[in-house]
């Protein structure tokens, strides 16, 4: 997937998480066992957290400007909405408590293999996260509810199968590209 694509892809899919939460029968992340956090601050320029811990134990962090998938041992990946590339820390494996986009000077980019490697491990987590979330608002709601989600969205971008399929190839080529970087370095 071309860097274009993934930036329209990752951007539709916070179209789809704000249409979610503002969905008029109730907002779908609280259904699906998200806890939401205000911006204390009150601050306009802030954001609404929103946290959940998987059956894992692994914990997926939403805000409007950004995702973060943290892991006890692995520690935890931040993905921009607007620039979508992973960034790394060892440093935080419990919820974030930020709610603005300086979140993203704690991260940067894994500078050894067994970095790239939890970097990865936790990407490959988020993206299944993320099939998962999107099969299950089919199942929930129908396709139509996210055809018309996509439909308002201003840039759209395939339908809801497509979306998934997008993920699915992604997904596969981030786990191809692992293995092939662990067969070199294994070497």
């Amino acid at each position: 997937m071309n860097g274009r694509t993934l930036s329209r892809v990752v951007r539709q899919q916070f179209w789809l998480f704000g249409w979610d939460i503002r969905r008029q029968e109730g907002n779908v992340l609280i259904e699906l066992g998200f806890e939401r956090t205000p911006n204390p601050t009150g601050a306009k320029s802030g954001s609404t957290r929103y946290h959940r811990v998987t059956a894992e134990g692994d914990i997926v962090t939403l805000w409007g400007f950004g995702v973060c998938w943290s892991s006890p041992d692995l520690g935890s990946i931040y993905v921009p909405r607007l620039k979508p590339r992973a960034s790394w820390t060892p440093a935080l494996s419990t919820v974030p408590e930020y709610w603005f986009t300086d979140i993203a000077g704690l991260f940067s980019a894994p500078s050894t293999h067994r970095e790239q490697a939890a970097s990865d491990d936790l990407t490959l987590r988020l993206l299944d996260w993320v099939i998962e979330y999107e099969t299950s608002i089919l199942e929930r709601h129908g396709s139509q509810y996210r055809k018309d989600a996509i439909a308002a969205w201003r840039d759209p971008f395939g339908d809801p199968m497509l979306l998934i399929q997008h993920w699915r190839t992604l997904r596969y080529q981030l786990a191809r590209q692992m293995e092939v970087a662990t067969a070199l370095a294994s070497r």
